[in-house]
């Protein structure tokens, strides 16, 4: 989180008094990664920051759970949007929940796979039915997402950045 604050620092302009790192936000429960909240009165943006980089077994659960929890972020997200919020999820896995995006099965490839610049639906239609999945992502907000940035790096990574909307 720490090289994010510090590449945003660098690039466009932030200063680090205006990065909140686990802020705390009146419309959802728990804290948001980080809120920036520029001291020129321009829009406020939160984001969520989630790395997959644990190997996983062979447990189908295990996949379920983890892309639950990242939903879950998102849905927390799709919460705070407003014309003065901007939301972002930021996301970086390896090769494994990569794979599981894509598998048709999943029902997330589309999702994960999203052509930067374009748009897709998230809500109860197009997501996992299973409990594992379910039980993890929590109340589901309809919501907007953009692909910002997709990009595959080094050591089969995979980056994605979104921007979440209602």
């Amino acid at each position: 989180m720490f090289t994010f604050c510090y590449a945003l620092i660098e690039s466009l302009g932030f200063r680090p008094e205006e990065m909140i790192l686990e802020a705390r936000h009146e419309a959802i429960k728990g804290a948001i990664d980080l809120l920036i909240s520029p001291f020129n009165d321009a829009t406020r943006c939160a984001v969520e920051c989630k790395y997959d980089q644990h190997k996983l077994k062979r447990d189908y659960r295990e996949y379920n759970q983890r892309a639950g929890k990242k939903f879950k972020d998102i849905f927390r997200l799709a919460l705070l949007y407003s014309p003065t919020m901007e939301t972002l999820f930021v996301y970086l896995t390896d090769r494994q929940m990569a794979n599981y995006f894509r598998d048709k099965k999943n029902l997330m490839d589309d999702f994960f796979d999203l052509k930067e610049g374009n748009t897709c639906k998230v809500d109860d239609s197009n997501l996992p039915q299973n409990n594992y999945f379910r039980s993890n992502a929590g109340p589901i907000t309809p919501c907007m997402v953009t692909m910002l940035l997709s990009r595959s790096l080094f050591d089969e990574h995979e980056l994605r950045v979104y921007r979440v909307y209602t």
